[in-house]
């Protein structure tokens, strides 16, 4: 069940995943970093239980291995193609400066980019790439619907 505005809250099956392709919804338990760890102290993300250190997070494959990916003041471009909603906003609703990730290259083995459709999400514009071994499976929806 999804109950944040990053993707459109609902409930959501679970499925095996192989490899992510381009576009699909994932569950992601990130690894605990610095970066993440400040995301948790300022309730961008919610406490999680002994599978993952903090709520799993849903978001979508918007690059895999090969994409050339550039971000830019104006948004995330892959393969040429500017990503809708993808512009990073400079603070968060309480006026704190976000963190910014700048990349320019071809997404490496085993990384992938995950963004949503919110452009409020603490999504990949913040954190930068996902290593496969954080994706824990592919989510897909069964009853959603939208406040917006």
């Amino acid at each position: 069940m999804n109950m944040t505005s990053s993707m459109p809250m609902g409930i959501y099956g679970v499925a095996e995943l192989a490899e992510p392709e381009t576009g699909e919804t994932v569950i992601v338990c990130p690894r605990r970093t610095v970066l993440m760890s400040e995301a948790l102290a300022r309730g961008y993300l919610m406490k999680g239980d002994k599978k993952c250190w903090i709520t799993p997070l849903l978001k979508r494959v918007i690059a895999k291995q090969g994409d050339a990916v550039k971000t830019e003041i104006e948004g995330i471009y892959v393969n040429g193609v500017l990503v809708p909603n993808s512009m990073t906003k400079m603070t968060d609703s309480r006026g704190r400066e976000l963190p910014r990730w700048c990349y320019d290259g071809l997404i490496p083995e085993h990384e992938y980019l995950l963004l949503t459709d919110n452009p409020r999400s603490f999504d990949g514009r913040y954190f930068g790439l996902t290593n496969r071994d954080e994706i824990t499976h592919r989510a897909y929806p069964v009853l959603t619907f939208s406040w917006r």
